[in-house]
């Protein structure tokens, strides 16, 4: 700023003032007065005073610009004065004052590349925040997962279950066998490991109901059912789904009275297969084993958690280090959709008039294809895309099939969940990522959390590409307004200046015929003064 043509003063925003942190003056005219070096005025006052962004003060007239503001520059003898806030998060981070002694210096035109550096300034502060904030719950996850290591003695889940299973197996005989995990958050029921008919096989995810699982994991309490299953489980509450076992035995999981699943047993032949011993190692088999799932659901989740960052980090490094919106785009739903193996990733940006959501970017052939076509969603129309274009917040569908409001894609048929999440910068909503998975309940609150994270990095990037390529523009525009002015100043006479300038624009816009028109002395019809190409 010491080089800008205009007193200039750069304040930091402090808890409830301002702090003068450098002052400089071109004409480097002796002061004849020492600056405060504090203004007492709050940040917030500020904030509302220029929420807007650029103001500029004719320091001539009456303004309503707090006196604290225009003080420094009307000693310094200003006569205009521009106030540049720049913010982060919202809030005011610090303030440029720039002020000119002759009126006339200071117009929006001259104060546009001050503007856009205090915008890039306040981008660069967000896309500091938000690398930050990746960086340090990266290394919380990896704190975890170096102490989720000590935790070797329960083993990897997909070794625990059927060894758990082939205890059972040898102790109590062969029955179909299940474990089954219950997620609080989501209020979810999962089943990794089911044998039945001699195939081991899992379930996706579905939501605790009234089926006799979803009944152990309320009560906390085993439950078993050796005859008339049928309708001793209805007296119970449960609704029956498909083929009912003959013989049904449930232990709950519980971890510090808290239940995390179940373990099942059922005979689908014989009724009266289990008894009271059956049920006493089955609890005992479960309270044995609780710690060691929980021990080992817990290390699984921070490993996962923990790539999901470290994808998520190097993700975001990949982003930032583009200013070409396509590559910068295109990168980054590849590596969503690799790196959380997802079915499906897509990015839309909402079209300059803010009517439609226009998909830029998107995964796989049925990608390419919504491309070719210009595939776009109105922005509040009733599809989670325009719902969160609207709205500029996260929305989830966790199970697709069973939401009545939810409308498919035909090009993807596989789609059982669907997560979009805003892209937003301040109250801007710049568009929105949607990722689709095949299985239901898919989108944890740790993969929302990081999607959130990506999000930010991914607006910051597109405002700064923006700004880039406005930047390209009006330097492309100074240097045709140069070459143009330098032709047309080498001629010593109006005609040789015209000539030169019809020259300088054939050569700067590569056009074959270029000519310069005029009035006549009666102002009355046009005139070629200068022409080239023309025969």
């Amino acid at each position: 700023m010491q080089d800008a043509p205009f007193i200039s003063a750069i304040f930091t925003a402090g808890d409830n003032n301002l702090e003068l942190v450098s002052l400089s003056d071109p004409d480097n005219e002796r002061l004849s007065f020492t600056p405060s070096k504090v203004i007492n005025i709050s940040p917030s006052v500020v904030s509302e005073q220029l929420v807007s962004g650029l103001r500029i003060v004719d320091l001539s007239m009456p303004t309503a610009t707090p006196n604290s503001l225009t003080n420094i520059p009307r000693q310094m003898g200003s006569q205009t004065v521009a106030l540049l806030p720049i913010f982060q998060d919202e809030t005011l981070y610090a303030l440029i004052m720039l002020g000119a002694r002759q009126k006339g210096q200071i117009t929006a035109a001259a104060m546009q590349p001050y503007a856009s550096m205090a915008e890039m300034i306040t981008t660069t502060l967000d896309k500091i925040k938000a690398a930050n904030a990746t960086k340090r719950q990266l290394s919380e996850m990896e704190a975890i997962s170096m102490i989720s290591q000590t935790m070797s003695a329960a083993g990897e889940l997909s070794s625990l279950y059927p060894a758990l299973h082939e205890q059972v197996r040898q102790i109590l005989g062969d029955y179909s066998f299940a474990v089954t995990l219950y997620d609080s958050a989501s209020d979810t029921i999962r089943v990794p490991y089911l044998y039945e008919d001699g195939e081991v096989s899992s379930v996706e995810p579905f939501p605790l109901g009234e089926g006799l699982v979803s009944i152990i994991i309320r009560t906390g309490q085993p439950l078993m059912i050796v005859e008339d299953t049928e309708r001793r489980s209805i007296a119970l509450g449960a609704k029956m789904v498909g083929r009912p076992a003959k013989s049904w035995l449930g232990s709950p999981l519980q971890i510090g009275g808290k239940v995390i699943g179940a373990i099942v047993l059922q005979d689908l032949e014989n009724e009266k297969s289990f008894d009271e011993e059956h049920l006493r190692f089955v609890n005992a088999l479960s309270s044995q084993v609780s710690g060691a799932i929980h021990n080992a659901q817990l290390l699984e989740d921070s490993r996962r958690r923990a790539i999901q960052l470290q994808s998520a980090a190097e993700i975001a490094r990949d982003i930032s280090g583009s200013l070409h919106l396509d590559e910068l785009l295109n990168n980054a739903v590849r590596m969503i959709r690799e790196r959380f193996d997802f079915y499906h990733a897509s990015i839309f940006l909402i079209d300059p008039l803010g009517e439609y959501a226009v998909i830029r970017e998107s995964t796989g052939d049925a990608g390419a294809k919504m491309k070719r076509d210009g595939h776009k969603l109105g922005v509040g129309s009733k599809s989670i895309v325009g719902y969160v274009s609207s709205r500029g917040e996260t929305l989830v569908i966790d199970d697709t099939d069973k939401d009545v409001t939810y409308y498919d894609n035909p090009l993807l048929p596989e789609t059982r969940a669907e997560a979009a999440v805003p892209l937003k910068v301040g109250e801007r909503i710049l568009g929105v990522l949607d990722v689709q998975s095949t299985a239901p309940y898919a989108f944890s609150n740790e993969i929302l959390q990081t999607l959130n994270i990506l999000t930010d990095q991914l607006a910051v990037a597109v405002i700064n590409t923006e700004l880039f390529a406005e930047t390209q523009e009006h330097l492309s525009q100074h240097r045709l307004l140069h070459h143009i002015t330098t032709s047309a100043a080498s001629g010593a006479t109006l005609e040789a200046a015209l000539k030169g300038a019809v020259q300088g624009l054939q050569v700067t816009l590569g056009g074959d015929r270029v000519a310069i028109l005029m009035l006549d002395k009666e102002r009355k019809n046009l005139e070629v003064r200068a022409a080239i190409g023309y025969s």
